[in-house]
């Protein structure tokens, strides 16, 4: 073989090879368009990913953060944000982020945990906790909160678990051993 055919022939692999390349390139921009141009119909059909909800959700009349995501296969996600006040006022706050990625998401956690840590927890709990405080609400619902509410999708709340809602228990002054011991004096 001359050495002028084998300079084509190695031109020719290259060619088919930058054109795989384009072809694949071409169909992930594709993709990537699809995912950020999807509404919220679309990222139903999502995978859930994490759910958080603040740790003094068990507590009566607690004030907590809630949050649910999802996730596309591409990286893409979708959260919902809540903050639930379950001794009285209900949902205050309702936020939905769309086409964010996860360190975007991560840093919007770390914000929200700041005033109250957060830990990961079953879908179903916070669906339980947030239909808790939209309990409360009524018809008065913050902005935001329908469009927040429906990324749950068809989702169904843990039943198992009650929320405490009403004031917050305040707590009673224990009585010492010496004053147990002798009787309590009027």
């Amino acid at each position: 073989m001359s050495s002028e055919r084998k300079k084509q022939q190695k031109r020719q692999k290259a060619s088919k090879k930058r054109s795989k390349k384009q072809a694949v390139r071409r169909s992930r921009n594709a993709s990537n368009k699809q995912v950020k141009g999807a509404g919220l119909s679309d990222m139903l059909e999502w995978p859930l990913a994490e759910a958080w909800i603040g740790q003094d959700w068990h507590e009566r009349g607690a004030r907590f953060p809630a949050v649910i995501t999802r996730e596309h296969s591409s990286g893409d996600m979708a959260a919902a944000v809540f903050d639930v006040d379950l001794s009285g006022p209900g949902i205050v706050k309702a936020e939905l982020l769309t086409h964010i990625s996860r360190p975007e998401l991560q840093s919007h956690l770390a914000r929200i945990s700041e005033a109250m840590p957060m830990m990961e927890i079953a879908p179903g709990h916070v669906l339980g906790a947030v239909d808790a405080g939209w309990n409360m609400n009524g018809e008065s619902l913050p902005p935001g909160f329908a469009r927040a509410r429906a990324l749950f999708g068809e989702l169904e709340a843990d039943a198992r678990i009650e929320f405490l809602t009403g004031p917050p228990e305040v707590a009673q002054k224990k009585q010492g051993w010496l004053s147990k011991l002798l009787g309590k004096r009027d």
